[in-house]
């Protein structure tokens, strides 16, 4: 850790993780692997995040997981039941919620993605406000 990062709470980094910044990890989260939590990226709740990169303003809490080479970036938030996998990339204002599911390579910038949706390997998706989509490939 190092600048004005904060881990409070019940929350644990270890591993290669690292926390800078003015970022925070807080509640019963688990930051570990190679993740990286820095900028203004908040990040709290009841999962383990492994490997990723959370940076700008973005937030990942409730009982979201975010597992693999994902970004999160900007000001996009990932929560509720949400699951994020891969090499998925989401930021800009995105607002990832319900039982959506993101993988593979896919790209959210700028959307609210809710309900049972999916978003899968090649989609790209800019903008609008989407609910109980399916896009892209399968996720493996």
């Amino acid at each position: 850790m190092s600048g004005a990062a904060r881990v409070k709470d019940n929350a644990w980094v270890y591993g290669n993780a690292q926390v800078y910044d003015n970022a925070q990890v807080a509640g019963n989260a688990e930051v570990f692997g190679n993740a990286r939590v820095y900028d203004n990226a908040k990040v709290w709740g009841t999962r383990s995040y492994q490997g990723n990169r959370y940076s700008g303003a973005a937030k990942v809490y409730g009982d979201a997981q975010v597992h693999g080479d994902v970004e999160v970036f900007g000001g996009a938030r990932i929560y509720e039941q949400a699951y994020v996998f891969g090499t998925a990339k989401v930021g800009g204002k995105a607002k990832i919620s319900g039982n959506t599911t993101i993988c593979g390579d896919a790209v959210v910038i700028d959307a609210e993605i809710s309900g049972n949706s999916h978003v899968g390997p090649g989609a790209v998706i800019y903008g609008g406000v989407h609910d109980g989509i399916s896009r892209g490939g399968p996720c493996f």
